[in-house]
């Protein structure tokens, strides 16, 4: 008789057993709703990260010598546009070359060589995008493409 009931409370025991781990117990709903809260502040931290990286920062003309090496948009009055009897042309800021505080500089050869809308820049603000380099003891940024060229009304030259 005692044995009958040992053999009834071992084959109860793994249905309480399983009943008892199915119900979640406090801490592991608390630690469930902390992380995610953490994964979703995460997220969003990445997502303004990520939003934020494809804005350059935007210099005048006359501190592009401060920002070789950068990434950024320099923005300023275009005081002349140059082709040289090569072809290369250089959108002149500050002051005509080769004097100017900073160039757009058009290599023989680019997609933007032949693209009669550079002539048309002189006199007007705009802002160039790209990796300042020295040329000449002068910044300058290699345009290659016209989404690199921005108009301060915010059309884009192209």
């Amino acid at each position: 008789m005692g044995h009958g009931n040992a053999e009834k409370c071992r084959r109860s025991r793994p249905q309480q057993n399983v009943c008892v781990f199915c119900k979640p117990d406090q801490n592991s709903i608390r630690y469930g709703s902390i992380m995610r809260a953490l994964f979703a502040i995460l997220g969003l931290l990445f997502l303004l990260i990520a939003t934020r990286a494809d804005e350059l920062p935007v210099i005048k003309d006359s501190e592009a010598a401060q920002y070789i090496g950068k990434n950024v948009e320099v923005r300023g009055l275009v005081v002349s546009v140059t082709i040289s009897p090569l072809g290369t042309a250089c959108i002149s800021f500050g002051r005509e070359y080769p004097d100017q505080t900073f160039a757009g500089f058009i290599a023989v050869g680019s997609k933007m060589e032949t693209d009669q809308r550079i002539a048309t820049l002189q006199g007007k603000i705009i802002g160039i995008t790209g990796i300042i380099e020295l040329h000449q003891g002068k910044p300058e940024i290699k345009v290659t493409s016209a989404d690199q060229i921005k108009g301060l009304d915010s059309q884009l030259v192209q």
